[in-house]
């Protein structure tokens, strides 16, 4: 009976460490999310095309390349703070979801390649590139928003009051922003 005792105390302490490990996890993979997405911002402004001459073209493309730049801005500072509210829900994290973090953060740090490109030459191809990388960014971090909301409610809900309050707030007027300024 005390080998019994001594095994289930072992597993509960373990069972804690686990939380405990997942938790401080949770925090690195936050802090690690929010410098990727500082670093993003920062490569978008360093890459504005400088004028080269002074002449009323030059600075008419630069004008055009700033108002990209402010699209591309909204869009990951809107991104940064719905994965912001959502991380603050939540308390610990599994594997699943930071397999579905780091894959969300690797097309999300396409967005200064597609920027620059767009502002380089923009065509309707351009644009449709950088309208395909938005839908996959979005569409991935919805995944990450499931499984993270998935992992503490269970009562749907609950889980639409949390898609609600990450989604529904601001998301839709930055989109139709975005959309507007594209065309």
């Amino acid at each position: 009976q005390l080998v019994f005792w001594i095994g289930l105390m072992y597993h509960f302490i373990g069972l804690i460490r686990g939380v405990f490990v997942m938790e401080k996890l949770k925090e690195r993979l936050d802090a690690f999310s929010d410098a990727v997405i500082a670093i993003i911002i920062t490569i978008m402004v360093l890459e504005l095309p400088m004028p080269q001459h002074d002449s009323l073209t030059e600075y008419l493309q630069f004008g055009k390349a700033i108002g990209i730049f402010f699209i591309s801005f909204c869009f990951v500072a809107n991104i940064w703070y719905q994965h912001s509210v959502l991380f603050n829900d939540a308390q610990t994290m599994n594997n699943h979801v930071f397999i579905l973090e780091f894959i969300f953060l690797a097309f999300l740090s396409l967005t200064p390649t597609f920027t620059k490109l767009i502002t380089v030459d923009t065509n309707r191809h351009t644009v449709m590139a950088y309208g395909i990388l938005t839908f996959i960014v979005n569409g991935l971090f919805m995944l990450v928003s499931y499984a993270v909301i998935h992992q503490k409610y269970s009562d749907m809900n609950d889980i639409r009051k949390i898609f609600d309050k990450i989604y529904l707030n601001h998301s839709n007027f930055l989109g139709l922003i975005n959309v507007i300024v594209l065309v």
